[in-house]
């Protein structure tokens, strides 16, 4: 019930201060002044209402989604989503991206997959819109082959002209994400060669990181004859990153930062070993 207080604290607080504003201005300016302030002031009066307004019927239409978070009952959280996207068809952006999230705070990678061959037929844009969450859910139900194919078809993808700097994002963890799944079928030349490509074109510093990291700690094993160009090139990628990002600390704040997205949180532990790599 934390964003409820918070909701009703707020409304609260906004009574309180147009009630003191207004007592205040009858004080000290008299009654004439304070109507010809407000009436010069009422546009901007029209806004602050509208705003209140609008943030009241948003609350009002997802009060039983809010609720079900704050309690953390994601089954029930579940069943709500499904039946709202599922039965009244409302594929928002934001409801399926929480309908995912939450089907993998359950480990439930098999609705996951049910759910894209769902969207397939009905919304096929909102896969690639969730072209992450979908081909990690594949890592995670150890379907690696499935992984190598899906995060392969979106590496050759050429449908975006122009992306926003989000997409770009995107683009460079679905490239890593392709290099690690080729890396877990143990396709270690088809590894080496598509993290080369991540480190030679990404500006992500927790890509590189974790594209250099895997270089150095797999693949040079792996491929003992390449094991020198593989630990320079790694070498070089680490200070790269050290550049932009000095310390582990930055490190650690950038993480958090990305935290918010359930495909880098899976890679947690990685993450934390780069780290030690970069920095130790």
């Amino acid at each position: 019930m934390k964003l409820k207080f918070i909701f009703i604290v707020f409304h609260l607080m906004l009574l309180i201060i147009v009630a003191a504003t207004i007592t205040a201005m009858f004080l000290i300016v008299g009654k004439e002044s304070v109507l010809s302030y407000w009436h010069i002031n009422m546009p901007v009066l029209i806004t602050i209402a509208l705003f209140v307004a609008a943030l009241d019927i948003f609350y009002a239409l997802n009060y039983r989604m809010i609720s079900l978070l704050e309690r953390e009952d994601w089954p029930a959280l579940i069943e709500y989503l499904e039946r709202n996207i599922g039965q009244k068809g409302r594929y928002s952006r934001t409801k399926v991206q929480l309908l995912l999230n939450t089907y993998l705070v359950l480990s439930d990678t098999e609705a996951v997959i049910n759910f894209e061959n769902k969207l397939s037929r009905e919304k096929p844009e909102l896969i690639e819109e969730n072209a992450l969450t979908f081909g990690s859910a594949r890592i995670l139900n150890r379907n690696i082959t499935g992984a190598v194919h899906f995060f392969s078809e979106r590496c050759t993808a050429t449908s975006i002209k122009t992306p926003s700097k989000r997409k770009l994002r995107e683009l460079e963890w679905i490239e890593w994400f392709y290099g690690f799944s080729l890396l877990l079928d143990r396709q270690f030349p088809q590894a080496e060669e598509q993290f080369n490509r991540v480190i030679k074109d990404a500006h992500e510093p927790l890509v590189l990181g974790l594209a250099a990291f895997f270089m150095v700690d797999v693949l040079a094993a792996a491929l003992p004859e390449h094991s020198s160009t593989l630990r320079l090139d790694a070498a070089a990628t680490r200070t790269r990153i050290k550049t932009t990002v000095p310390t582990v600390s930055e490190w650690n704040k950038l993480f958090t930062k990305y935290q918010k997205h359930l495909y880098v949180v899976i890679l947690t532990r990685y993450i934390h070993e780069t780290a030690s790599w970069l920095y130790g």
